[in-house]
């Protein structure tokens, strides 16, 4: 499979995308941390781009730029990339005979996976809150 060449036409992505090249040439240490600014433009052009694309064109942690994204400092950021909770609404007497629910923490790499026929025969809210505030 070959690997696609993505691009966006801003120049300011260019601009950062050299940034970076020149930081990553000519850091002392291997494990060097990338400087705040250059975190700081990445995050800006978050805004305007999406997160994803951003991240792979200036050779970017997805996940580390998002956490920046997301972090108190951003707050204006559009709240849909920065989700944290999905309310979802439903009649229960529509529950589907076979009911399947994943509910996955990403920062801790935690997975609950709920199977139930019908409606469920336990507190199904209580399960979840207790999985989400599990240590």
């Amino acid at each position: 499979m070959q690997q696609q060449n993505i691009s966006i036409p801003d120049p300011k992505i260019q601009d950062l995308k050299e940034k970076l090249e020149l930081w990553r040439k000519n850091k002392k240490k291997y494990r060097e941390s990338i400087p705040e600014p250059l975190w700081a433009q990445a995050v800006d052009l978050c805004k305007k781009h999406p997160t994803g694309i951003v991240a792979k064109i200036l050779g970017l942690s997805y996940t580390r730029l998002k956490d920046r994204l997301c972090s108190p400092a951003h707050k204006e950021t559009d709240k849909d990339e920065c989700t944290d909770f999905i309310e979802l609404k439903y009649n229960m007497a529509n529950i589907p005979q076979d009911t399947v629910l994943e509910v996955n923490d990403l920062k801790r790499d935690l997975r609950l996976k709920i199977s139930f026929k019908g409606l469920p025969s336990f507190d199904l809210i209580s399960l979840i809150k207790t999985f989400t505030n599990r240590i």
